[in-house]
């Protein structure tokens, strides 16, 4: 019988310094990157990547973005 590795997806890139009072981006893992639809083939997300727009980039949120999303995701219109 063949021995299998466990699937366990790709490594977590580095989180970025939060500074006081900062918190937790609900858009990206805290690397300020966006993983849109994809997969994971050999370790290697294979799909659209791009800068998150919920934290711009930072890989967390202050006050201001927090603000700005709920504003966004009460007037969003789902197709």
């Amino acid at each position: 019988m063949a021995e299998f590795a466990p699937a366990g997806g790709f490594t977590m890139p580095a989180v970025k310094d939060m500074p006081e009072g900062g918190h937790d981006c609900d858009g990206c893992r805290g690397d300020g990157v966006y993983y849109g639809d994809g997969y994971v083939n050999n370790g290697k997300f294979v799909g659209f990547t791009g800068t998150c727009f919920r934290c711009s980039g930072k890989g967390w949120q202050d006050d201001r973005d927090i603000a700005r999303n709920r504003c966004y995701d009460r007037h969003r219109r789902y197709a």
